[in-house]
């Protein structure tokens, strides 16, 4: 299965998702923290269905006769 979510080698990977949303919590204007806090939610979204809609291509694939 190929990885349907694109990855940029523009951006540092953060190690894990607690380590992403503390350095969004060091964002010392909470304006903008809370700007970046729902895009980052709404990208965690989008990937997440991403995700669901190739496994049930597999689930699909693997149920035919």
């Amino acid at each position: 299965m190929k990885n349907p979510i694109p990855r940029s080698n523009m951006f540092a990977t953060p190690i894990n998702l607690a380590a992403l949303l503390l350095q969004i919590d060091n964002i010392s204007n909470k304006s903008e923290r809370a700007t970046v806090l729902t895009y980052v939610m709404m990208t965690l979204n989008t990937a997440h269905n991403l995700v669901e809609q190739e496994l049930e291509n597999v689930v699909d694939f693997m149920e035919r006769p």
